[in-house]
């Protein structure tokens, strides 16, 4: 599951893993000016993904390191991050 709102021009994308219409943690990752700060949980990847589909990504930041956020910015890549654009 995801919510997103809004504040000051940044969206704060809340991620969350769902078990019976219960979210058991949340996550957020936020998106300002084409850049997307940390990538979320890896049980809405495919959320984020649509999500992010028809938005501009040129750049994405990872605040902290586990594998988990690397294997999920991966998917960017595939969907809408190129890395030419990047400046």
């Amino acid at each position: 599951m995801i919510k997103v709102e809004e504040v000051n021009n940044v969206l704060a994308i809340k991620c969350g893993n769902e078990v019976n219409g219960q979210v058991l943690y949340w996550t957020t990752l936020y998106y300002y000016k084409n850049l997307v700060i940390d990538t979320g949980c890896l049980h809405t990847a495919h959320e984020i993904k649509d999500f992010f589909h028809s938005k501009a990504v040129k750049a994405i930041l990872i605040t902290h390191y586990h594998g988990r956020s690397l294997r999920r910015s991966s998917c960017f890549q595939t969907t809408c991050f190129h890395p030419e654009t990047v400046t």
